[in-house]
């Protein structure tokens, strides 16, 4: 199955708010397979505690519904991690020239490969990028619903191309209507 190339903005909206919100599942799926992305197995709820505990933490609701759901998707640009990969922001190899506590953080995704990554933050949700260069946490989207929403827009260039600059500023304006943060 393939995707029809957007010619208006609106083509190009997250098919759910909030993960976990009726149909949220089917509609997401739909649009994946529309980019042929490959779906992994979702993980188990055993996997899920077992890492949770070694953390000793409970991960964010959202994180966890994705995963049992759909597992450790690749957004292109944003690549889900799995359970056994994912960890306390301390295991950032530039964790110690941080400004924040990065305890309070976890790490759940590669940002365009693994010298950046997005983190959670664990007391409200809000979705960080940790990035190496000049390391920082910089503050991204508010939940990782949204990091999930800005991935499915970022699917478009990564399937028509970068070289297409209608369609990248498309893209652009819609991320930065939406949250703010063009990734």
């Amino acid at each position: 199955m393939s995707i029809s190339k957007p010619v208006r903005q609106e083509e190009m909206l997250p098919p759910f708010e909030k993960i976990g919100e009726e149909n949220w599942s089917q509609k997401l799926r739909k649009l994946l397979n529309s980019f042929d992305i490959p779906l992994p197995a979702p993980v188990s709820s055993a996997e899920i505690q077992e890492r949770e505990q070694a953390l000793a933490l409970t991960f964010p609701v959202p994180l966890k519904t994705f995963l049992l759901e759909f597992g450790p998707i690749s957004f292109d640009y944003v690549e889900l991690l799995p359970p056994s990969q994912i960890s306390r922001a301390t295991e950032l190899w530039f964790a110690d020239k941080l400004d924040e506590n990065p305890v309070d953080y976890l790490i759940v995704a590669n940002a365009g490969g693994p010298d950046n990554q997005f983190v959670i933050e664990l007391k409200n949700g809000h979705c960080l990028l940790a990035r190496h260069d000049s390391a920082k946490l910089e503050s991204c989207v508010t939940c990782f619903d949204d990091l999930i929403r800005i991935s499915c827009i970022g699917l478009y260039t990564g399937y028509y191309g970068w070289d297409d600059l209608e369609l990248v500023e498309m893209q652009s304006k819609l991320m930065q209507e939406l949250f703010g943060v063009i990734l």
